[in-house]
This record gives C-alpha cells, sequence and structure tokens, in this order.
C-alpha cells in the first residue's frame, strides 16, 4: 500500500505539533520530524539523510543540500537499502529531477501562522546539535556527532512513528485530525480506498490518543507555510522539488481557506 494522499495541519494545529517538537527531549525521535515540517523533503530523503548534507555559505547560514545521488549508507556501507532496492536504485536520490540538488536555509525561528509573530522554531539547534558537521563554522563541540539519524539511518515507517509519537504529546485532537482527513480524501474507487486508508493508532505509553500523521503531512505542513507566507511559486519549486507551480495550487487554496471567524472581521 502505497502513502495516502498527504493533508497538511490546520494552523493551530501545525502550532500544537512545533510545540510539542521543541519539548521532545528524545534528539533521535525529534530530528526526523524536524527536517519534515522545517523543510519539507519527502520522506525517503529524510531517512538517506547524512551529515555531509549540511553546509555554510561564507556568511555563516547554514543550508540542507538535497543531492542528485548519494551512496546509500544505511547499512553502514554501500549496500542498497530495501527502499533504494523498491524504485531500482543503486543508491539514494530524489524522486524527481526537480528536487535534486535544491538548497534549504535551515533556521531557528520561524512565523507562528496563528499569530503571525517571529517565534523560535530550533531547527538549526537541532540539525547543529545532531549531526556531526565537519565545518569549522559549526559550533564549538559539536563538530563530532551523528552522521546519520539513529546511526545508519531510518526507515519511513520509523519516521512516521516518530511523528506520531510527538504527536501524541501535542494537543491535536485525534478524532478532529480524523474528520479533517475524512473530509479531504476522496475515494472514488477500491486504489484510492487502498491508499488513503485512515488509521486508528490507538494511544500511546502515556494514554495519550494517537493522531494520523505522517512525514508525507509534514511535506505539506512545510509548503502550506511557504504559502502562508506568501513565498513566490516560482521560488517555493527551488524549495520543494515539484515539477512546476500549478501543483503548488491546492497549498494555495489551503492557505487561502484557513480565514477564521476573527480574521474575517477585519475585512468588514
Amino acid at each position: 500500500m502505497g502513502h495516502r494522499t498527504a493533508i497538511p495541519l490546520y494552523k493551530t494545529r501545525h502550532v500544537a505539533f512545533v510545540e510539542a517538537l521543541k519539548n521532545c527531549d528524545k534528539p533521535d525521535r525529534a530530528i526526523g520530524p524536524y527536517l519534515s515540517f522545517g523543510t519539507g523533503p519527502r520522506g525517503d530523503t529524510v531517512c538517506h539523510t547524512h551529515a555531509s548534507w549540511f553546509t555554510y555559505n561564507h556568511d555563516g547560514a547554514l543550508y540542507y543540500r538535497i543531492p542528485k545521488s548519494d551512496p546509500c549508507r544505511k547499512y553502514g556501507d554501500t549496500t542498497p537499502c530495501g527502499d533504494c532496492n523498491k524504485y531500482d536504485h543503486d543508491e539514494y536520490s530524489p524522486k524527481t529531477p526537480a528536487a535534486e540538488g535544491r538548497r534549504i536555509l535551515i533556521k531557528n525561528e520561524w512565523t507562528n501562522p496563528v499569530t503571525g509573530e517571529r517565534e523560535y522554531f530550533g531547527l538549526r539547534d537541532a540539525v547543529e546539535n545532531y549531526f556531526g558537521i565537519e565545518s569549522n563554522r559549526a559550533p564549538d563541540g559539536v563538530q563530532h556527532g551523528n552522521k546519520m539519524i539513529d546511526g545508519d539511518g531510518i526507515s519511513l515507517g520509523t519516521l512516521n512513528a516518530d511523528i506520531r509519537r510527538i504527536a501524541a504529546q501535542s494537543d491535536i485532537s485525534p478524532s478532529l485530525r480524523r474528520e479533517r482527513l475524512e473530509e479531504e480524501l476522496t475515494i472514488e474507487d477500491e486504489a484510492d480506498r487502498e491508499r488513503d486508508q485512515i488509521t486508528d493508532w490507538g494511544r500511546d505509553s502515556d494514554g495519550n490518543g494517537i493522531p494520523d500523521i505522517t512525514s508525507h503531512d509534514g511535506r505539506a505542513s512545510y509548503i502550506t507555510q511557504l504559502m502562508r507566507n506568501d513565498m513566490p511559486r516560482t521560488k517555493a519549486l527551488t524549495k520543494t522539488g515539484h515539477k512546476n507551480v500549478e501543483t503548488l495550487s491546492r497549498y494555495v487554496s489551503f492557505a487561502e481557506g484557513e480565514i477564521d471567524e476573527q480574521e474575517e472581521d477585519q475585512y468588514y
């Protein structure tokens, strides 16, 4: 079964997830979700991320560079992992040529979509404190951290599980999330039903309900955040890896449809 259609988080739920992410005290669990929601790559890219993919420019800004291809290091050598074999690749490469070589700025701040204020996000701190970035521009004491997430990379299933574990610690209601998915997903035939299955993930060890959220939803939420902040679509393509601007229309529509009653009062 392939991944279901990505459904971005509403802005209030997006903020709730980010707050839970910032409060997560397990770096191995947090770093994948940080990259998914903070930079928007596809899940397979997050799972293959290597410390060498992070570089500083001459001004000290940190970038996440998605390579055109890179040896698969998941097994501790260059043997292709199961995901690479599934796509008949002998090494890691992005899903589409449009995704190759793009650079994404790693920032510590974001614009809270509820308040509109610039706030601490912590993505750069998380990356610099987790990965062993071999650069004299890296902060002192963090140049010799992890090369890949959890040692030798992770599976997509693990990444999605980490996202759901963090979401369970947030104020996101699993039942409201389910309603959102049911509203958005259009089931026209059995193929759609199999792909767009909505899953009840039960409760975590603390008794919290687990919302149905995946890395693909994190990617969609990142793209929606770009549209909320009015990034020109042609520039957004350089960050998202889509082939054309028309693909971004659904994210623009989603962002435009988020106007709530209090905001709407401003237009009358």
